[in-house]
C-alpha cells in the first residue's frame, strides 16, 4: 500500500552534467496499482517496468547550430523580387528600344547624307 493519492503524476529528472532524460508519467489507480509510461514525442507512450531505470538520451542542446548561408531566403523577399522584375523589364526595354533606335538613327543619317548630296550637286 502506498501513501500516494490516486492520480496521474509526471516525473522529470535533472542531472548536473547536462544530460537529457525522458519524461515519465506515473498513473496510480484507486486499487493501488502503479503504471509508468515513458512520454515520447507525439501520442506514443511506452510502458516502463518497475523499478524505474532511466537512461540519458544524450546531452541537452541549449543552442541551435548556426545555419549555413543560402541565397534562397533573399530571393523570396518581396522587395528583392520587385527589384529583379523591374531590372529585367528595364533591360528588356533597353534592348527593344536599342534596336528600334538604331534603325531610326540609320534612317536619319541616310536622309541627312541624301540631303547633303543634293546640296552639293
Amino acid at each position: 500500500n502506498t501513501n500516494v493519492a490516486c492520480s496521474c503524476y509526471s516525473l522529470g529528472c535533472i542531472f548536473v552534467d547536462f544530460c537529457n532524460f525522458p519524461q515519465v508519467r506515473i498513473d496510480v489507480s484507486s486499487t493501488g496499482s502503479i503504471r509508468a509510461y515513458k512520454e515520447d514525442q507525439g501520442m506514443k507512450a511506452s510502458t516502463i517496468t518497475h523499478p524505474l531505470m532511466l537512461r540519458a538520451e544524450g546531452p541537452v542542446q541549449y543552442f541551435l547550430p548556426r545555419e549555413g548561408f543560402s541565397i534562397i531566403p533573399y530571393l523570396r523577399n518581396p522587395m528583392v523580387l520587385m527589384i529583379v522584375v523591374f531590372m529585367g523589364m528595364a533591360w528588356f526595354m533597353s534592348k527593344l528600344q536599342g534596336t528600334e533606335a538604331m534603325k531610326e538613327a540609320k534612317e536619319q543619317m541616310q536622309q541627312f547624307n541624301d540631303m547633303a548630296d543634293k546640296i552639293r550637286n
